[in-house]
């Protein structure tokens, strides 16, 4: 078989480690009637663990992500209100302040409504509860 189109390494398994017994003795019953040889199954072990401990690693990122963001809602919602309150005072301040120029504005009240909507949505934060 030409060198080029393989790979060559050695696996030295110690008879004293308990892990590599228990590796040794996996390798040696490996299923034939799966894997056409022992490099095969091993090829498929080595990159099935590694997938693995990815996705494990991949699971703990997102778990301290969601703690961080659970420790830190309240700061989370403060500043959501802050941006909420802060548009309506800035949409507020270019609605007319007199009743002739009340008039002249159309769909008022059913912008002011989603805003007030708005405002309910993001103060409905406070409910959350650590899970």
């Amino acid at each position: 078989m030409d060198n080029e189109k393989r790979y060559v390494t050695t696996l030295r398994l110690y008879k004293d480690e308990p892990i590599h017994r228990e590796a040794y003795e996996y390798i040696r019953q490996y299923n034939t009637d799966i894997f056409e040889s022992m490099s095969d199954f091993m090829a498929q072990a080595v990159v099935h663990y590694q997938k693995y401990l990815k996705s494990e690693s991949e699971s703990a990122e997102a778990d301290e992500a969601y703690g961080y963001m659970m420790r830190h809602r309240q700061e989370y919602k403060e500043l959501t209100m802050e941006a909420v309150m802060e548009a309506v005072r800035e949409l507020e301040s270019l609605l007319p302040k007199d009743a002739e120029q009340q008039k002249e504005v159309t769909g008022e009240e059913e912008f002011l409504q989603e805003g007030e909507e708005l405002l309910e949505f993001y103060s409905s934060f406070a409910g959350f509860e650590e899970e």
